[in-house]
């Protein structure tokens, strides 16, 4: 082999050995990088999960407390409307049969009105419930797993993008939407196991706060009736 010949061969082989080094360079590297990604992918399921659940009580509550506050403010409302028709009974300026018929038409057209405001949630209702076999636990717990998958994959997808975090997972194996997944899924689960537990004591003081105040409203109904002569 002539001198020059011997050279390109060096060069070659020196060329091979050099990418193959790159090469294991690069995959060592990725390796690294996907072992520190797991090791983080970890932390933020666990961090992820006890938010979840942080986030599932305070709604679970707030939603509660928020429906129980509507319906006693309506029932407030049509009672005030009574109320005043009553009144106008009391100062002599109605008859009995007048005020009964006041009475009853505004009790019916109020019903009505409820009626209509409730008829769209109620249907949904009904079709998620017959999706789900008439099973409204089952229902429930898809429900709130499904928003709460939501919830964590955007969370996670914005937490992928911090300086801290992009380098590492650019060179692994992983990529945001992947890991974003994981972690929405755990966080899903969560949701899934806690919901019925979380709920109870809230669906409780709504069926409870909501009892009492139609309670009063009924009351108050009742007594109005008998007081006209």
């Amino acid at each position: 082999m002539t001198p020059g010949g011997l050279t390109s061969s060096r060069m070659v082989i020196r060329t091979i050995v050099a990418i193959g080094a790159a090469i294991g360079v690069v995959a060592l590297a990725r390796r690294a990088a996907d072992n520190a990604v797991e090791t983080r992918l970890d932390a933020h399921i666990e961090a992820s999960r006890g938010i979840a659940l942080s986030e599932l009580k305070a709604q679970a509550s707030a939603l509660s407390r928020r429906r129980a506050g509507e319906f006693a403010l309506r029932t407030l409302k049509k009672t005030a409307i009574l109320a005043y028709i009553f009144a106008v009974y009391s100062a002599g300026h109605m008859t009995a049969t007048g005020v009964r018929t006041l009475l009853v038409g505004a009790i019916a057209l109020m019903m009505a009105r409820d009626m209509a405001q409730i008829a769209r949630p109620v249907w949904l209702a009904l079709k998620t419930l017959a999706a789900h076999r008439w099973r409204p636990a089952w229902a429930l717990k898809e429900f709130a797993a499904a928003l709460s998958f939501e919830a964590a994959y955007q969370r996670s997808l914005t937490q992928m993008t911090s300086a801290s975090v992009s380098p590492v997972l650019f060179v692994s194996s992983f990529t945001r939407q992947d890991v974003s997944k994981q972690i929405a899924t755990a966080v899903a689960d969560v949701a899934r196991e806690s919901t019925i537990r979380e709920a109870r004591p809230h669906v409780i003081f709504f069926i409870a706060a909501t009892a009492i105040v139609a309670a009063v409203y009924s009351g108050f109904v009742l007594s109005a009736f008998h007081a006209i002569r």
